[in-house]
């Protein structure tokens, strides 16, 4: 859509970005699921169509851009399936906080549903909202700070409408907290973890009030609210004063994945140093009352890291790891290299596309032939499931085991790899003359220090520029451009590098693993940030006509 912000989703599950707005994702993700499971759904669906899918998009579009006029074509025309394309405007989702943007997730599902049955000529109502996919209440970090704003004459953004809950959904079973007060449940007992920060000063002024000297309070608030957005976790209760600290409560993962949580609350800038934490549960009738756990001590580390290490990756998705580490950039733009050779190009190769991300950042740019290999076996059903949103096959290939890839001579016009093991041989030969190649490289030496500090050795040390460029021109390619890197990366917190690890295992030893490695960690862990050396270089080749 021509340089438009686009975030693509079906069933709620791919979108070309992440971070702030994964709370809306995960709220899309559970109405659509309304679409699939609910009986009375499912009944009004088969009523007005005959076909076995129904695909749910959804465009988050600036507020001047609006929808082609055949954007519902596809409704009205398919047989095999049926399109539902939603339109959210950016510019009011873009001011929320993150619990505040799934409230938009219900309204413009329904209206997609409402749009649809009109084209569709469907009569009858739709069935009412169940219980369990109604947008969740706005959490108590959030209400205080949108008062808190009100107060301060400061602009609060729009939300949209509640929806109604269905005639005898269940309500959710409420816990008296001695108070006056209730909590919500889900019914099942669960770990809970208490995080408590020391009161330094004079405590119980709120916010806004003169002398209120623990802003730090709204900040772990922000990012609490912030981090559950994903739903990796929950808000248990409301935060609150107890003796010299100041406690708050979550629940709704394992004990590591809390006192992971708890870990990065320790370490957000002004928060008081000697936090600690508290594991418990729901049958404790007194805040306090489990094991005791040091936020800076050796179990709440390795068991924050082990989280990292447990936690699910699609792709390569680095999203995860933003703020968190500090790395330098090539002096070339990849993907701007990219575009300016999709310009002329008409039938394209995306070798080792990873989850498909990079493709999709170019998806407003690619003609309408493109085909995509994967040869790591996690990434290759993410790829596939992402890019059929755009009718980009994915075929399995590693250039490492299979002899040749499964195209005929002069299939493409341009060949991009990115950071994929290549043939110089197949890549020349599934080129036609005059085509184009396009790659960057990780060099064989990134990330040494990794392998002094882990053990182990490079998989590929004969990786450099002037071995690629040679490898090439032996092949045929003309080397039109090319250039080398070396540069830093720094990893504010062990947790970080545990988690990149996992998506780059070639730099540390087959065995690595937290409690393997516990040793080497926690050392490191002294000296952060850790620093590695990152090498790269690119070449454009040109196949000679």
């Amino acid at each position: 859509m021509g340089g438009v912000p686009e975030y693509w989703l079906m069933g709620g599950v791919i979108a070309l970005n992440s971070g702030a707005e994964n709370g809306f994702k995960q709220e899309v993700d559970r109405v659509v699921d309304l679409l699939g499971e609910d009986e009375a759904w499912l009944a009004w669906w088969r009523g007005i169509s005959e076909a076995p899918v129904l695909e749910v998009q959804l465009l988050v579009l600036k507020a001047e851009h609006t929808l082609s006029p055949d954007s519902d074509e596809r409704v009205r025309r398919g047989r095999k399936r049926h399109v539902v394309r939603m339109h959210v405007d950016f510019d009011r989702l873009e001011p929320l906080e993150p619990d505040e943007r799934r409230l938009f997730a219900l309204p413009a599902v329904l209206d997609g549903i409402t749009r649809m049955a009109e084209s569709l000529e469907a009569v009858g109502e739709t069935p009412a909202v169940p219980y369990d996919v109604r947008p969740a209440p706005l959490s108590v970090g959030t209400v205080r700070r949108r008062r808190l704003r009100e107060l301060q004459g400061q602009p609060n953004a729009q939300l949209p409408r509640h929806w109604v809950l269905a005639e005898g959904d269940p309500v959710p079973r409420e816990r008296d907290c001695g108070d006056g007060s209730v909590a919500h449940s889900g019914g099942e007992e669960a770990v809970i973890v208490e995080i408590h920060v020391p009161l330094s000063g004079e405590g119980g002024i709120l916010p806004g009030e003169a002398g209120y000297e623990f802003g730090w309070i709204d900040d772990v608030e922000e990012f609490l609210d912030d981090e559950s957005s994903d739903g990796s976790f929950e808000i248990y209760d409301e935060g609150e004063e107890y003796g010299d600290t100041y406690v708050f409560f979550i629940t709704g993962a394992g004990e590591d994945a809390l006192l992971s949580t708890a870990v990065a609350v320790a370490a957000l800038p002004g928060v008081p140093a000697g936090a600690f934490a508290v594991i418990t549960d729901e049958e404790s009738e007194e805040i306090g009352t489990g094991r005791r756990v040091a936020l800076g001590g050796r179990e709440a580390l390795l068991a924050a890291w082990r989280a990292e290490e447990e936690r699910v990756r699609e792709g390569w998705d680095f999203s995860h790891l933003a703020g968190r580490v500090d790395a330098e950039d090539p002096p070339w733009d990849f993907e701007t290299a990219c575009r300016t050779a999709l310009r002329g190009a008409r039938h394209v190769l995306d070798m080792g596309t990873g989850g498909g991300e990079r493709l999709l950042a170019l998806a407003d740019a690619l003609p309408a032939d493109v085909v995509a290999t994967e040869g790591w076996e996690p990434n290759l059903p993410v790829a596939t499931e992402r890019l059929a949103v755009r009718g980009i096959p994915v075929v399995q290939y590693d250039a490492d085991t299979d002899e040749t890839m499964p195209f005929e001579d002069g299939r493409f016009d341009l060949v991009m790899n990115r950071h994929e093991v290549l043939d110089p041989a197949e890549v020349y030969r599934v080129l036609a003359p005059g085509g184009v190649f396009l790659t960057q490289q990780v060099g064989g030496d990134d990330f040494a220090e990794a392998h002094e500090i882990f053990g182990g050795t490079a998989a590929y040390l004969d990786l450099t520029l002037a071995y690629a460029t040679q490898s090439l021109t032996a092949a045929g390619f003309v080397i039109d451009e090319c250039d080398e890197w070396r540069g830093s990366m720094a990893f504010r917190d062990i947790g970080a590098l545990t988690y990149y690890f996992k998506l780059v295992p070639w730099d540390v030893p087959d065995d690595f693993g937290v409690d393997r490695y516990a040793e080497t960690l926690l050392r490191l862990h002294e000296s952060v940030p850790v620093t590695f050396t990152q090498t790269r270089f690119w070449v454009r080749a040109v196949k000679p006509v």
